[in-house]
């Protein structure tokens, strides 16, 4: 039996610098959930874990260079224009692409790093639920009082 980490994955690094402030609001004990995806059809098996401001972090376990953010915001799919059953449009889709799932940490397909600042995040909001389905490149993501599920297309 192996006596040490198979695999360590820096999620929170962007927060050290607000370590006191989250230890003060007691952000410090909340518990974000990893969930593990299935046999998964395209390249690998993903790790997937939530954090602040309705981000959710999505890691190749073959590539952990590979890692895609994303933000479970019902205001991203607000624009989004999908065709109902009588073939005029509505806003909204219950099921989100969110693209190739282990795009390079570049953010190509999803938020940089870089770019997530500490300051301006609304750490009230959290995902600190989800789950893969499987044996489908699917996930759902519970954020505030919203289902957010999500497809490879």
């Amino acid at each position: 039996m192996e006596s040490h980490p198979v695999q360590t994955i820096n999620v929170h690094d962007y927060l050290r610098p607000k370590l006191c402030d989250l230890y003060e609001n007691d952000c410090i004990f909340d518990k974000f959930e990893v969930s593990i995806s299935g046999d998964s059809t395209t390249g690998g098996i993903k790790a997937m874990t939530g954090s602040y401001n309705n981000y959710f972090h999505i890691y190749n376990t073959q590539e952990p260079s590979y890692e895609t953010i994303l933000q479970a915001d019902k205001n991203a799919f607000r624009a989004l224009k999908v065709p109902n059953a009588f073939g005029n449009t509505s806003n909204g889709n219950a099921v989100s692409s969110i693209g190739r799932v282990g795009v390079p940490k570049d953010g190509k397909n999803g938020i940089k790093k870089d770019d997530i600042n500490p300051d301006t995040m609304d750490y009230g909001r959290k995902i600190l639920h989800s789950s893969w389905h499987p044996r489908e490149d699917t996930l759902a993501v519970a954020a505030t009082n919203n289902l957010f599920i999500f497809t490879y297309y």
